[in-house]
């Protein structure tokens, strides 16, 4: 198998994982890194011998890559994704969401939609052993026409503290399960969602965003299901990241029932 030469497009939070992952796996090479923030990107470069870029797009152009990791905070998806899209040479792995805007996120599916080399969000439920499991029972047949699922995800508010600028709890940890129930329902489409939100603890820490969001959906093969997204329990000890999730998700057909508690 050859070695993959990859880039990283962010430092940030998932940038360093990647960063991580990447110099570690043996087929993969991390040859270049690109973030706004000199110092972080000094201590990237030095830990991992990679060579360091203040601006992406000059990164593209004068590295040799096969892969592009684009780690951007949500709000910044745009404009580095079309950058890569548009030299049209890179596979290409992008940090969910897509984008938090819908406009945004649309002209980035349409220029994936033609794209002659992967392009990858990084939906990791689709990974996960259970999730899997799940997804071939349906496909099997076994739990037979989908009624309604229900899902959940609440994490500390650690990461909220890092995130709440450029994101929020649905867009942070709920795509993941709306994702899920995409994949998992086989195709069909939402066509109406209710929601509902609380504001009280994050703004009292200075973020003019929402502390959970609580969904309906609606599918158009008739199923239905609801989906709590927290990010707000309380922080432990000195925590840098979360090890505080509750999770999971639930899906009942026709013929049986699937309940996976996702700690």
């Amino acid at each position: 198998m050859e070695t993959l030469k990859c880039g990283v497009i962010g430092l940030g939070m998932m940038g360093e994982i990647f960063s991580n992952i990447l110099n570690d796996l043996p087929h993969t090479y991390l040859q270049a890194v690109s973030d706004i923030n000199a110092e972080r990107l000094s201590l990237c470069c030095k830990k991992y011998g990679a060579v360091g870029y203040a601006d992406y797009c000059e990164m593209l152009d004068k590295e040799t890559l096969d892969c592009v990791f684009l780690c951007t905070p949500d709000n910044l998806h745009l404009k580095p994704a079309v950058e890569v899209l548009q030299r049209a040479k890179h596979h290409i792995f992008m940090e969910k969401p897509l984008s938090n805007n819908l406009d945004e996120a649309q002209i980035i599916a349409d220029m994936a939609e033609s794209y002659e080399r992967t392009f990858m969000v990084g939906h990791t439920l689709r990974y996960d052993p259970r999730m899997n499991r799940a997804w071939e029972a349906v496909q099997e047949g076994k739990l037979g026409d989908v009624i309604h699922m229900r899902t959940w995800r609440q994490t500390c508010i650690v990461h909220a503290l890092k995130m709440g600028r450029n994101s929020n709890s649905m867009f942070f940890i709920g795509i993941h399960d709306i994702d899920a129930m995409l994949w998992l329902n086989q195709g069909a489409v939402v066509d109406r969602v209710y929601a509902e939100a609380v504001k009280k603890k994050m703004p009292q820490e200075g973020y003019d965003v929402v502390d959970a969001i609580f969904a309906v959906f609606h599918f158009d093969n008739g199923a239905i299901a609801t989906h709590n997204s927290s990010w707000i329990l309380p922080q432990t000890q000195q925590q840098v990241r979360s090890n505080t999730l509750h999770a999971g998700f639930e899906l009942a057909g026709t013929k049986g029932v699937i309940n996976l508690e996702m700690h």
